[in-house]
């Protein structure tokens, strides 16, 4: 095995024992629960009734109040881990606010997908090639389906999605025009018209 394969198997394995770790994190906080986890990157704590994600060099990331209703999770705006924990926050239906309660740190509330939906977290790449999917589908069966983006507190359909140089422009039915990249996480919905 060369040294390229190995590096790529150790970054994995990174990558997933820091995901079970932060999945761990939150599930414990919905719960109520205190944590102490740890592994080289981060770790979850408790102190004084409030669980703590953090990183030795940052210092605190995610914070949640476990006695406040409902349950928010306050992710620290400037790290370099912000994209990675907000996916996850993401993958648990947790979305950003507009309350701005702390100069350091956004707020992100649960949101609870209407039934019939079916909430959808990944890279723009993925919301690309399920709206080309969507549309060869309309073309075959007729059936048109419909794609919800998240923008700022708001779910606008998609009408049109063009890309160029690594950019999605997303066209919306009420909000013009989204300009998305396709490496950066994106949040949409997904229902049978």
């Amino acid at each position: 095995m060369n040294s390229d394969t190995q590096t790529n198997i150790a970054q994995a394995d990174t990558t997933r024992a820091n995901t079970i770790l932060v999945e761990t994190f939150i599930e414990a906080s919905l719960r109520r629960r205190e944590v102490l986890i740890s592994n080289a990157d981060f770790q979850a704590t408790t102190i004084y009734g409030t669980n703590q994600l953090t990183s030795s060099h940052d210092g605190v990331l995610i914070k949640v109040n476990l006695q406040q209703q409902p349950i928010q999770f306050h992710l620290r705006r400037k790290s370099a881990h912000r994209l990675f924990l907000q996916e996850q926050l993401n993958r648990s239906q947790f979305l950003k606010t507009k309350s701005i309660q702390d100069h350091h740190f956004d707020t992100y509330c649960y949101y609870s997908v209407k039934r019939g939906y079916h909430f959808n977290c990944n890279k723009g790449h993925a919301l690309w090639r399920t709206w080309r999917e969507l549309k060869a589908r309309l073309k075959t069966t007729g059936r048109e389906h419909k794609l919800l983006i998240h923008q700022e507190q708001k779910w606008p359909v998609i009408q049109a999605i063009h890309v160029s140089n690594e950019l999605m422009f997303i066209e919306t039915q009420d909000s013009g025009e989204i300009i998305q990249n396709f490496s950066e996480p994106v949040l949409w919905l997904e229902k049978e018209a």
